[in-house]
């Protein structure tokens, strides 16, 4: 057998656990030569994807790449294998841990790791956090080990992220059902006064930043309950201000004509005007709140409830 289809048969067994990429390393340690890798790479048999790093032609690339081959050069003796074994191993984070989750719209130029060892890295391309991650703060995603979703927003609270980009991120880790909104309250909690926040209020907190990332406020009262309604950075929302006797006549004004709009809106067969039924219904109970301090949405009655004949058939 020629020696090049022997190198090749090597290179493929150790490629074959390692997502098609391997190591010069790697290489070399199974007796594959420089000059050998220099050659199949002008042959075609192999992709130099960065200084030290290959990977076999028809792989198909991946989403992942940038962050495995970056994870493979930090410890390029060594097997994946090998490395997921070790109890100390480099753990994908922050923006990139966000990247491999899916979660929200981060630039990840930079490769993160959080690692327990003491370490500069050598590519400039990478950023080492010193820190621990236990095993219940990270899975195996992509065939990497990555924080889970609650570390990585945790992590991402803590390197202070900006509010728009941790909004997306929150969106995207709810509406895939990754987590509970108690359980971002809990993380984000130390971090709620770097956000503009009273200090602890995660509560107010969460609720700004879904706000801020397009989520409807029928859908956040749904998720949230009562604390949807409530602005942590003030005494309330705005638009659910309590008002004071020098403009609560103008608030009775405006629900006396919106119960009316109601009414003869459901009246009608047309669907755009049962539509605008519903939605003049909640500008009814936004205005009903302002003048009782209730929560329009989950008090099927009481005070500014529109009459049960002028509701709006759902």
């Amino acid at each position: 057998m020629p020696r090049s289809s022997e190198s090749i048969l090597t290179l493929a067994g150790i490629a074959a656990g390692q997502w098609g990429l391997l190591t010069t390393q790697q290489a070399r340690q199974a007796g594959v030569t420089y000059q050998q890798l220099s050659r199949l790479t002008g042959e075609g048999f192999l992709e130099r994807l960065r200084p030290g790093v290959y990977r076999l032609a028809g792989t198909a690339s991946h989403i992942a790449d940038p962050v495995r081959v970056a994870w493979l050069a930090a410890d390029p003796t060594r097997t994946v294998h090998d490395r997921l074994d070790d109890s100390v191993v480099d753990v994908v984070s922050h923006r990139s841990a966000a990247l491999l989750h899916r979660l929200g719209d981060l630039d990840a130029d930079v490769v993160e790791f959080t690692s327990a060892a003491r370490r500069q890295p050598r590519d400039k391309y990478v950023r080492l956090h010193r820190g621990d991650v236990p095993e219940q703060d990270r899975v195996i995603l992509d065939g990497l080990p990555v924080t889970t979703v609650l570390r990585t927003i945790s992590d991402l609270a803590s390197a202070h992220l900006d509010g728009g980009h941790l909004a997306g991120v929150l969106r995207d880790a709810l509406a895939r059902g990754e987590v509970a909104p108690d359980m971002l309250t809990e993380v984000l909690r130390p971090y709620a006064h770097r956000y503009g926040h009273p200090i602890g209020d995660a509560e107010g907190l969460v609720v700004t930043l879904l706000r801020q990332s397009g989520i409807p406020g029928e859908v956040l009262h749904r998720l949230l309950g009562p604390s949807a309604d409530q602005d942590r950075s003030g005494d309330s929302a705005p638009g659910h201000d309590h008002v004071d006797e020098t403009d609560g006549q103008a608030v009775a004004d405006e629900l006396s004509v919106l119960a009316v709009a109601i009414g003869m809106l459901a009246a009608s067969a047309d669907p755009a005007a049962q539509t605008a039924a519903a939605n003049a219904a909640t500008a009814f109970a936004s205005l009903a709140a302002r003048v009782s301090g209730s929560n329009p949405l989950r008090e099927a009655r009481g005070v500014g409830s529109p009459p049960a004949g002028d509701r709006p058939n759902r």
